[in-house]
């Protein structure tokens, strides 16, 4: 049941900076292997090319919405992969790494994702 506790609070922190709630796998997969090719995101969580394209696009700095620009949560970046410059990989932000942090900590059971050290009872 704490594990279960642990993803309720991860899920209530990124919720509070990914504008759309279906963006949480996308950011988790990213976490776990950055640098990720766009392509294996998509194999990963069977998704349309599209859809990661878009998914991804609005983890960065900005996005588009209905032929409008919004600003996004800054939290990932895309660049050319260096072996296949076809491809596209995603990275994280600064401001990604700390929310990965962040989530990391919630999960090994730290519920506010600080590093403060439990009492010794």
């Amino acid at each position: 049941m704490a594990k279960l506790a642990s993803v309720i609070t991860l899920y209530t922190e990124l919720e509070k900076v990914l504008p759309y709630p279906q963006l949480f796998p996308v950011f988790l997969l990213i976490c776990e292997r950055e640098p990720i090719p766009l392509s294996e995101i998509n194999q990963t969580l069977g998704m349309e090319q599209f859809q990661v394209s878009r998914h991804v696009s609005a983890l960065g700095k900005t996005y588009k919405s209905n032929r409008q620009r919004f600003p996004g949560p800054d939290l990932v970046y895309t660049q050319e992969d260096p072996d296949n410059r076809t491809r596209k990989i995603a990275c994280l932000t600064k401001k990604g790494q700390k929310l990965r942090d962040k989530a990391l900590e919630i999960l090994k059971g730290n519920r506010h994702g600080t590093s403060k050290a439990k009492p010794k009872a």
